[in-house]
């Protein structure tokens, strides 16, 4: 278990003594060669980096359980503007789970005491269709909106299923984790309620229909029911055997998150169905290869605007927030960090904030396309974003793309405001 102040990894010790033991037992035999030697360099050094991971993640738990709220012990959903509420695909999804694996690996007290007790009152507070929660809000002590929308509640539990459970199951084993996540599932498909020629399925969303396939082969494995590879291949068909595979080809195949879940998802179940269903493996191979083939023709020609376009980190993340969660680097030196190691790995657009936009452009020069949001009209209001610039600012430090919601969505006139905009970014 790692104290608080000296991080001390018990566990860890005794596992590092055996082993230490037996390199001295066999430095004592023989002479280590070279490789040998190497080796025991290489393991040194990866036991100070696993250390030193180890240390930060308990940090941030420990920096984050501070930030609970005080009535239900739940984590908001961030430190900014959305302070006042649990959510499912930010809260749940991004955050608790992994708190919960650091717990599971440096603090036995915390994971079997305090993070099991903020399931059981997730599940007793925020389950609103059957076992799939929906927001809570901690001052109105009930639910922040007064009617469920079922399309949200169902992509809500779909993001903390694949993003945060599955990982978590994946780790673990079977917990009280893996029981939240089985039970969600079932009331997704319960709720399911968008008709195919194949049966019903969650939601017509690309990113929904993709996390339920990256998921449902597993748990298909996981736990040897047909039901789940049923629903995986009722998806399947609906995308490379029926009426959605003609939107996906033609508008909706995108390489960043938040629609990239589809490719991925239709190629795990491809995997599953190759050793379990051989049948559909034929029968899913040609329109399948057909998809992968044009993400590569794009990617290679140009010929089409497919882009990869990836987040550096939340616009409303300020030093001072990032310092409240145990990140010391500054977040300027933190974005050009990301931006260098981005345009290294052969990304070819950023996400990146008008306030760090000039130190981004200076670090990834000219060929990167920078996408900016955070966008706000003299006068409006910044809302949860902490970074902001006006529309010709932006444009002037070099932005490509510039991303504009609630200026135009909240607007009295949103299409006299949406002309506006355009006109001071031209």
């Amino acid at each position: 278990m790692i104290d608080s102040e000296n991080y001390s990894l018990n566990h860890t010790h005794w596992f590092i003594g055996i082993v230490l033991c037996a390199f001295v037992l066999l430095l004592g035999c023989n002479r280590l060669s070279d490789q040998e030697e190497q080796f025991f360099s290489q393991a040194s050094e990866n036991a100070k980096l696993a250390n030193e991971g180890l240390r930060r993640s308990n940090r941030y738990m420990n920096a984050w359980l501070e930030k609970a709220d005080t009535e239900t012990g739940l984590i908001p959903r961030n430190l900014g503007d959305s302070r006042d509420v649990w959510n499912a695909k930010d809260a749940a999804a991004d955050n608790y789970p992994f708190m919960v694996l650091t717990a599971s690996i440096t603090n036995n007290e915390l994971y079997k005491g305090r993070l099991t007790d903020m399931l059981r009152t997730e599940e007793r507070l925020t389950s609103r269709l059957g076992a799939l929660p929906d927001t809570w809000s901690f001052k109105k002590d009930d639910f922040a909106s007064g009617r469920p929308d079922t399309a949200d509640i169902i992509f809500g539990a779909s993001e903390y299923i694949k993003d945060g459970l599955l990982p978590l199951t994946e780790w673990l084993g079977e917990s009280v984790w893996s029981d939240r996540m089985l039970h969600m599932m079932d009331d997704i498909w319960k709720y399911a309620s968008v008709s195919t020629e194949y049966g019903k399925i969650p939601s017509e969303n690309v990113e929904i229909n993709g996390e339920m396939l990256q998921a449902l082969p597993r748990l298909y494995y996981m736990k040897d029911e047909d039901k789940y590879l049923d629903w995986a291949v009722r998806l399947g068909n609906y995308y490379l055997l029926g009426d959605g595979y003609k939107s996906l080809y033609q508008k909706d195949i995108r390489l960043r998150d938040h629609g990239c879940e589809i490719i991925s998802g239709l190629c795990e179940l491809y995997c599953c169905v190759s050793f379990s269903r051989s049948d559909l493996k034929e029968k899913y191979k040609a329109p399948l290869y057909r998809l992968l083939d044009r993400i590569l023709a794009v990617r290679e020609t140009g010929t089409e605007s497919l882009r990869v376009v990836c987040m550096q980190h939340w616009d409303f993340l300020d030093d001072a927030t990032l310092a409240s969660v145990g990140q010391a680097t500054p977040a300027l030196d933190q974005t050009r960090r990301l931006a260098t190691l981005a345009a290294d790995a052969g990304v070819t657009g950023l996400v990146c904030s008008p306030v760090e936009l000039p130190a981004v452009r200076a670090e990834v020069g000219s060929g990167m396309t920078l996408v900016v949001p955070g966008i706000r009209p003299a006068g409006s209001a910044a809302g949860d974003q902490r970074r902001t610039a006006s529309p010709a600012e932006t444009r002037a430090n070099g932005a490509d793309v510039l991303v504009v919601g609630r200026p135009v969505t909240r607007a009295t006139d949103p299409g006299a405001a949406a002309r506006e905009l355009a006109g001071h970014a031209a």
